[in-house]
C-alpha cells in the first residue's frame, strides 16, 4: 500500500506539474478575511486554521471543542500540498508550541476516511460519505502499516504530524489518545462581511441597512475593529434553551480575566448545561472563584485544564474560596443549571507573578480587585549598611492584619489603619507579604520606600495630614557607626495659606517610646515657637508646622511618636490647651514626671488606655494605634527575660486599664509590664537521674553545666539554662542519649559550622571520632565560600589537631578565605571582602555595587538612579556619572549662584546635577573704554541665553569734527554678552617702518580717523584711509 501511495503522489505531480516545482496556491489573495485578524488564526488559501494547542483531549472531545472556536470544525484538508504548506507556515513561525501532533476531523470507518457528523455524540462517529481514498499520499512514512488491511484500521482516528518535515503526514492513532486539534473554518471574500456567529458571509452593502441579514443581527451592530473569539450568540442560546436538556457551547474566550455567567431565558424550561472554553493570551495559570447566588442550587461545575486528568468537581457546598488552576487554559462545564435565573458567577484571572513587583520609583501598589493571588515583595537598598524607611499611605483589608514584613529573622505585622505611618526597618533588605481578597477590592496597599544611608544627607519626607505616626524599630545587636549618622527629617505642613490660621493650630507629638544607646543620637522636634530635644516619654505641642529630625548612629535605637493636628485656644498666661478636652499640662521638656492628666468624665466609647512601658522587653504588635477599648498589645521579652505565659497579650478594658490573660489589671496612669530575669531550677534532670555533680551551681539564663566525671568519652554531657524553647525557665541537656551506645575513649565530636562541610569515613549516625584517627581517614573540612580551601584534622586525646599539630578548639572551626596563602581579594580594587556564614559579599565604594562576585560599576544612567534632570544627558563613568545640560543651560553651582535669581527654588536644586537656565545680567560700563553708550530705556533683570536686548548706541565713536552713531545689539550667550557689531573691535596699527600716523596707538576703534603719510620721501600715498 505504501508503494501505491507514492505512485499516486508522483502521478499527481505529473498532472499538476506546477505544484511540484512551487507548491503554492495562488488563490490566497481572493480570500483575505480570517475573522478580521483575530489572534490565533492562520490564513491558508481559502481556509482559516486555528491550532488549539491549549488543550489535549481525545478525538471526540477535541472535535467538539472546535465548535467553541467560532463554530469551527476539525481540520479536513486531504490535499497533501496544502498540508505541507501548513507545515512550512508553522516552521516559519519558529515556535515549538505549534510544531505538534494534531487531531484532524477525520477518522477511519469501513475502510474509508470519513468526517464526524454534526449530530454525532461524544463517543460515536457517523459515516456521512466516503471522503477520500485510503491511499491518499498524505500518509506519513510507514503509515498505515503495510501489514494491516484497510478494514483493520476501522475505529482509529487520523492525526496530522507537524513536528518536523521527516515525520510529516497522517498517522492512524487510537481515538482515546490525548492530543490538541487543528480547527478549520472558511475565509470570506473581499467586500463581504462575516456574521459574528460565523453563520455566513454577506455583501458589505448589507450592513446597517435596517435588516438583520445575519442570524445574530451582528450586521446591524456598531462597527468594531475586529470580531473577538468570545462573540456571543443570544439567538442560538434561545433556540438551545427551548429544547429539552439543552447543551449550550459558548464561544471560545481569549482573556486574562473576566466573569462567566449563564444567560437566562424568561420562559425557559427545566435545566440546561453551559460550557465555556477559556484561553490565557499570556500563557499564564488561572485563579478561579465561584460566587454562588443560591446556596441550595443543584448546579454542578466541572473544571478541566489542558488535559482531562486534572478535573475538579465543584458545587455550592464545597467551593467557597478561590483556587489556582495550574493550566493556561480551561474548560468549565456547568450542568443542571436553571434556565430562568442566574445561580452562579465564575470569576477568573491570570495568576501573573510579574504584577507583584515594586515600581522603579520604589513604590508598592496592591489592589486585590486586580491582583488575585498573594504577593511577596522584596526591597533591598543599594548600600548594605543602609536602613529602609517605609511611608505607609494606605493599608486596608477585611482582617485586622493586612500584611507582614520580614527582616533579620523578625516579623512586623501591619494592621489595617486610616492614618499614615512612617516605619523605619533596621535592615537593608526586607520581604513584604500580603494576601489577596480577590475579586473584591477590600485589600489595598500603597507604600513608598526610602533608603537611609549613613553619612549621607537627610532623607526628607513632607506630609500634609492631621494624623501621622513615626516608628523606628530597634535592632538587638549593638552596632556603632562611629559618628556616621542616618538622618531622617519629617516635615508636617499645614495647608492653609492664612498665616494667622496656621498659627492658631497646635501640632502635638506624643512620644510613647524612645531608647538610644549612643549619646550623640538624638530626636529634635521643631515648631514655630520652640525647639526641643526628646529626652524621655511625653508630649510636646507647638504652633503651626512642625519638623522632626532624627539622628541615629548606634543600635539599639527605638522611637515611636504619634502626631495630631488640632485647633487650640490660649489663656492669659500663654499656655496652649486643646479645645473641648479636659485640661492637660504639656511638658516641653518631655519629662514623664511633669505630665499630669486630669480626667473627670466617666468611661465611654472614647476611653483610651495609655501605652504601657515594657521593662526588659518590647511591644511586638498593636491591633489599634488609637489604643481604644479592645486594643490588644503583644509583648515580647528580651533574651534572658520572660513572662509567666507566652504569647503574652494585654487588652484595653472599658475603664481605661490594661488587663492580661489572667484578668490581672495594670495601673492606668503608669502601666509597666515587667519581664523577669530567667532562673532555672537548682538541679537539672540529668543530675537527678544519674546522681551527677556539675562544675557550677549557677542557675541564671545561659549558664552551662558540665559533668567532669564523664569526660573519659572525649565529649562531655552538658546542660544549658533557657535553651528549652517550650519553657525558658528550665534546663536543656545534650550528649546524654548516646553515652552507652558509643563509648569512645578520648573521642572528638565532629564539628558543625555553617560555611563548611566535614567529610568523614564514620557511619552516618556516629558524630564522634576516635582518638588516633589516622591521616588516611582524617576528617576534611571543605569550605563552601572558597572551594579550593580544604583542611585536614585528626583527633588526639579528645582534641582536634590541624595538619601542623596545633590544637583546634571545637568552636573555632571557620573558613576565612582571606587568611589562606595565595588568596586574592575578589572585591578589589573598589571594595573590601566581607565574609558571612556560608557566603561572602563586598563592601563597595560609592558608585560601585556588589555583583558577579566583585564590585561592579553602578550605571546610574541605565538604572535611573542619577540626579540628572529628564531633559539632561546622563553620562556614566567608572564609579560615578555626570550630567550634560542642553544648550542654554548649565549645572547649578551651590557655592556660586545669585540668591535673588535661584533662591526661591534652591531647595529643589541639586548641586552639580540640576540644570538651570543660563542667564546674563547686564552690568557692562562702557566708560572704562572711553565709549559713551545709550542703553534701552527699560532693562530686564535677567536675559536668557540666546536672547538679545534692544538696540544700544555708541555716540562718541567719531572724532570731534564728525557726529556719528554706532548701533549695536548685546546678545546673551552662555552667560556672557556678545555685542554685534562690537564697538571694541579694533583695527591694528600699520607698520611704522613704512607709515607715519597720528595719533600713535597700537589699535584704532570703529570710525576713528588718522593722519597717514609715507616715511620715505621718495614715495607718495596713493588712496586714502
Amino acid at each position: 500500500m505504501t508503494n501505491l501511495r507514492w505512485f499516486l503522489q508522483v502521478l499527481s505531480c505529473l498532472i499538476v506539474l506546477g505544484y511540484c516545482t512551487d507548491p503554492r496556491y495562488n488563490d490566497s489573495d481572493m480570500y483575505d478575511d480570517c475573522f478580521q485578524g483575530a489572534p490565533g488564526w492562520y490564513h491558508l488559501t481559502a481556509t482559516c486554521i486555528f491550532p488549539l494547542t491549549q488543550f489535549e483531549r481525545n478525538y471526540s472531545t477535541a472535535a467538539q471543542m472546535c465548535g467553541a472556536v467560532n463554530h469551527s470544525i476539525g481540520y479536513r484538508e486531504t490535499n497533501w500540498l496544502i498540508a505541507q504548506q501548513l507545515l512550512e507556515m508553522f516552521t516559519n513561525e519558529k515556535s515549538r508550541d505549534l510544531m505538534k501532533l494534531y487531531w484532524t476531523g477525520l477518522s477511519v470507518r469501513n475502510g474509508s476516511i470519513v468526517v464526524e457528523s454534526e449530530d454525532a455524540t461524544n463517543d460515536t462517529v457517523a459515516n456521512v460519505a466516503v471522503f477520500t481514498s485510503m491511499y491518499n499520499p498524505l500518509w506519513a512514512e510507514g503509515q498505515p502499516s503495510q501489514s494491516l488491511s484497510s478494514n483493520e484500521l476501522d475505529g482509529s482516528c487520523i492525526a496530522l504530524d507537524l513536528r518536523n518535515s521527516s515525520n510529516f503526514g497522517w498517522r492512524s492513532l487510537p481515538c482515546s489518545s490525548q492530543l490538541p486539534i487543528l480547527c478549520q473554518n472558511y475565509a470570506c471574500l473581499p467586500g463581504t462581511f462575516r456574521c459574528a456567529d460565523n453563520s455566513k458571509c454577506i455583501p458589505s452593502s448589507f450592513q446597517h441597512d435596517g435588516f438583520n441579514d445575519c442570524l445574530d443581527g451582528s450586521d446591524e451592530m456598531p462597527v468594531t475593529q475586529s470580531i473577538p473569539l468570545s462573540s456571543s450568540t443570544p439567538n442560538s442560546l434561545l433556540s438551545n434553551v427551548l429544547r429539552e436538556n439543552p447543551v449550550y457551547e459558548w464561544p471560545m474566550i481569549v482573556s486574562s480575566g473576566g466573569i462567566l455567567s449563564p444567560t437566562t431565558v424568561r420562559y425557559g424550561r427545566g435545566e440546561c448545561t453551559h460550557r465555556w472554553t477559556v484561553l490565557s493570551p499570556n500563557d499564564q495559570h488561572f485563579i478561579i472563584w465561584i460566587k454562588w447566588m443560591s446556596p441550595t442550587t443543584s448546579t454542578a461545575i466541572y473544571v478541566e485544564g489542558k488535559d482531562q486528568n486534572g478535573r475538579i468537581y465543584l458545587n455550592s457546598r464545597n467551593a467557597t474560596s478561590s483556587f489556582t488552576l495550574l493550566s493556561s487554559s480551561f474548560v468549565l462545564t456547568a450542568s443542571d443549571t436553571d434556565t430562568r435565573k442566574i445561580e452562579f458567577q465564575v470569576h477568573y484571572q491570570e495568576a501573573d507573578k510579574t504584577i507583584c513587583r515594586i515600581t522603579e520609583n520604589n513604590q508598592l501598589f496592591f489592589n486585590s480587585e486586580s491582583i488575585p493571588m498573594s504577593c511577596n515583595y522584596r526591597f533591598t537598598t543599594k548600600i548594605p549598611s543602609s536602613y529602609v524607611a517605609i511611608l505607609i499611605r494606605k493599608c486596608e483589608g477585611p482582617s485586622p492584619i493586612v500584611s507582614t514584613i520580614q527582616f533579620n529573622n523578625s516579623t512586623v505585622s501591619l494592621t489595617r489603619r486610616q492614618s499614615k505611618k512612617l516605619l523605619i526597618i533596621p535592615s537593608n533588605s526586607l520581604n513584604i507579604h500580603v494576601n489577596s481578597t480577590w475579586p473584591g477590592s477590600e485589600t489595598q496597599l500603597d507604600f513608598q520606600f526610602f533608603e537611609l544611608r549613613p553619612g549621607e544627607e537627610s532623607v526628607d519626607v513632607f506630609m500634609i495630614d492631621s494624623d501621622f505616626e513615626i516608628e523606628w524599630i530597634p535592632k538587638s545587636s549593638e552596632i556603632c557607626m562611629e559618628g556616621q549618622f542616618r538622618t531622617l527629617t519629617v516635615n508636617m505642613i499645614l495647608t492653609s495659606s492664612d498665616e494667622s490660621e496656621n498659627s492658631s493650630q497646635s501640632s502635638t507629638w506624643n512620644v510613647e517610646r524612645f531608647l538610644k544607646s549612643c549619646s550623640e543620637d538624638n530626636v529634635q522636634i521643631v515648631s514655630k515657637n520652640q525647639s526641643a530635644y526628646v529626652s524621655n516619654l511625653g508630649s510636646v505641642t507647638g504652633f503651626g508646622p512642625t519638623t522632626v529630625v532624627i539622628h541615629q548612629s548606634a543600635e539599639p535605637f527605638e522611637f515611636y511618636s504619634i502626631y495630631a493636628l488640632q485647633g487650640i485656644a490660649r489663656d492669659g498666661s500663654g499656655w496652649a490647651f486643646d479645645e473641648g478636652v479636659s485640661t492637660t499640662t504639656i511638658s516641653t521638656t518631655l519629662s514623664t514626671t511633669d505630665i499630669i492628666s486630669t480626667t473627670t468624665s466617666s468611661p465611654s466609647s472614647g476611653t483610651k488606655c495609655k501605652l504601657p512601658t515594657i521593662n526588659n522587653g518590647y511591644i511586638k504588635a498593636v491591633s489599634d494605634h488609637a489604643y481604644s477599648v479592645g486594643t490588644i498589645v503583644s509583648v515580647n521579652c528580651d533574651e534572658g527575660y520572660m513572662l509567666d505565659s507566652l504569647p503574652y497579650n494585654i487588652q484595653c478594658s472599658d475603664n481605661g486599664t490594661w488587663i492580661d490573660g489572667e484578668n490581672r489589671a495594670y495601673p492606668p496612669v503608669h502601666p509597666i509590664v515587667k519581664c523577669l530575669h530567667i532562673n532555672c531550677p537548682s538541679e537539672t534532670g540529668y543530675e537527678i537521674d544519674n546522681s551527677m555533680t556539675p562544675d557550677t551551681y549557677e542557675t541564671s539564663y545561659g549558664t552551662v553545666r558540665r559533668y567532669q566525671n564523664r569526660s573519659t568519652y572525649g565529649y562531655q554531657p552538658f546542660c544549658i539554662c533557657g535553651d528549652d524553647k517550650k519553657w525558658l525557665a528550665d534546663w536543656m541537656c545534650y550528649n546524654t542519649e548516646h553515652l552507652t551506645k558509643y563509648e569512645i575513649p578520648n573521642g572528638c565530636i565532629i564539628p558543625e559550622v555553617h560555611d563548611a562541610i566535614f567529610v568523614t569515613q564514620l557511619p552516618n549516625d556516629q558524630y564522634v571520632a576516635p582518638s588516633g584517627y589516622t591521616v588516611s581517614f582524617s576528617i576534611e573540612m571543605d569550605c563552601m565560600v572558597c572551594p579550593t580551601v580544604k583542611k585536614t584534622y585528626r583527633c588526639l586525646d579528645g582534641l582536634w589537631r590541624a595538619s601542623n599539630g596545633s590544637v583546634q578548639a571545637y568552636d573555632s572551626f571557620e573558613c576565612r578565605c582571606q587568611d589562606e596563602p595565595g588568596w586574592i581579594d575578589p572585591c578589589l580594587p573598589h571594595g573590601t571582602y566581607v565574609q558571612y556564614q556560608g557566603y561572602y559579599s563586598c563592601q563597595c565604594e560609592n558608585g560601585w555595587k556588589y555583583g558577579d562576585g566583585t564590585c561592579v560599576d553602578i550605571d546610574e544612567c541605565n538604572e535611573t538612579s542619577s540626579f540628572c534632570d529628564p531633559f539632561a544627558k546622563c553620562v556614566n563613568t567608572n564609579g560615578s556619572y555626570y550630567c550634560e545640560c542642553p544648550i542654554n543651560y548649565h549645572l547649578f553651582n551651590a557655592s556660586n549662584f545669585n540668591p535673588s535669581q535661584w533662591g526661591s527654588i534652591q531647595r529643589y536644586l541639586i548641586d552639580g546635577y540640576s540644570c538651570v537656565e543660563t542667564t546674563c545680567i547686564y552690568d557692562i560700563e562702557w566708560s572704562q573704554w572711553n565709549i559713551q553708550v545709550i542703553k534701552p530705556p527699560t532693562l530686564s533683570p535677567y536675559y536668557k541665553s540666546g536672547n538679545s536686548m534692544g538696540y544700544l548706541y555708541a555716540t562718541n565713536m567719531c572724532d570731534s569734527d564728525y557726529k556719528c552713531l554706532l548701533q549695536f545689539k548685546e546678545t546673551c550667550l552662555n552667560g556672557d554678552w556678545l555685542p554685534r557689531p562690537n564697538p571694541l573691535v579694533a583695527c591694528k596699527a600699520l607698520d611704522q617702518s613704512v607709515y607715519s600716523f597720528q595719533p600713535v596707538a597700537p589699535y584704532f576703534h570703529v570710525f576713528q580717523t588718522i593722519d597717514l603719510a609715507c616715511n620715505q620721501e621718495s614715495k607718495i600715498m596713493i588712496g586714502s584711509f
